[in-house]
């Protein structure tokens, strides 16, 4: 076996060749992705479209991991706890690429900084909190704005739903029918029911008393995350290189791996058609009746992790 201890480009994503062209690899390498958000499905998303060959990012971030991250967010470990997501995960980035160049937004996504955030950006990410609902809002406007294409997927239990927004897609603001009048909440389950219609992930919740959006306790598989890593780095790689058809908004997308179903569709008229009206209003009547019947996890009592030594 040869010692490599030098990095090579083109070695280190050889492989990668026959679905891509030599050429094809070096057009990848000189893209460049801004992902918003390093969490739940963002850091998958960062690390996967590295190991793509991608060279160039903006990434944003303003959180630190925590136990609670552990379940599904691929830069958290006991070592990570506590450290801010934008160094871990550039850290973990630059160990696949160490020639990355990356702009790091350690503030996370503002008004003041998302110009800079999209400057010279050829695709958009949306990896952010499901919590940061004006935040999203906010970069969607502006990466349509600037006519740069956005892809966001959702993990919802054990699959994805996502959706991509390019020059043929209307408004977001139109699509998720937002105004400046919507609470959080409210932008929130319009979000979610414009990002999954069919919500097929519902019906096989086991704790629904342990689940309670309105108080921010949600329940995630690593299945869904990573589900939604694969789609999203395949619409990348479709929009770099401008492969294949895409299904953009107000097209939608949901597969579920438990349930063994892939469902699209087309929402001509997005959230203001009057049956995606009327699912809003049922996931926030949903969503209140689960709050008032919300019951604490119990909390398990804490341990020292040993590591057993060999003889």
């Amino acid at each position: 076996m040869t010692d490599q201890t030098e990095f090579d480009y083109n070695e280190a994503f050889s492989r990668n060749i026959g679905w891509v062209s030599l050429s094809e690899q070096q057009e990848i390498r000189q893209k460049r992705v801004a992902i918003a958000g390093l969490g739940g499905v963002g850091g998958g998303h960062f690390l996967a479209l590295t190991r793509l060959g991608v060279e160039r990012f903006h990434v944003a971030d303003l959180d630190q991991f925590d136990l609670a991250n552990m379940n599904r967010q691929a830069g958290c470990g006991m070592g990570a706890l506590g450290q801010e997501k934008v160094h871990s995960m550039v850290k973990q980035a630059l160990d696949i690429n160490p020639n990355l160049y990356v702009e790091r937004f350690d503030r996370g996504v503002c008004e003041a900084n998302i110009d800079a955030f999209l400057q010279d950006v050829d695709v958009v990410v949306d990896g952010l909190d499901l919590y940061a609902p004006k935040v999203r809002r906010l970069l969607f406007a502006k990466a349509y704005e600037k006519k740069i294409p956005l892809v966001t997927a959702g993990p919802l239990g054990a699959g994805t739903a996502y959706l991509v927004f390019d020059e043929h897609s209307p408004h977001p603001d139109r699509y998720f029918d937002f105004n400046d009048t919507h609470s959080d909440m409210e932008l929130l389950v319009h979000f979610l029911v414009g990002l999954a219609p069919k919500a097929l992930q519902s019906s096989y919740i086991a704790a629904p008393q342990h689940v309670s959006p309105l108080q921010g306790k949600v329940c995630s598989l690593s299945a869904g995350s990573y589900l939604a890593t694969g789609v999203l780095v395949a619409k990348v790689f479709q929009l770099l290189l401008g492969r294949g058809q895409i299904r953009s908004a107000p097209h939608y997308q949901q597969y579920d791996a438990l349930r063994n179903q892939f469902v699209h569709g087309r929402l001509r008229w997005g959230n203001r058609s009057p049956w995606q009206s009327l699912k809003i209003r049922l996931v926030m009547r949903a969503f209140k009746k689960m709050q008032a019947q919300y019951v604490p996890l119990p909390h398990s009592q804490a341990h020292t992790v040993v590591t057993a030594k060999r003889a």
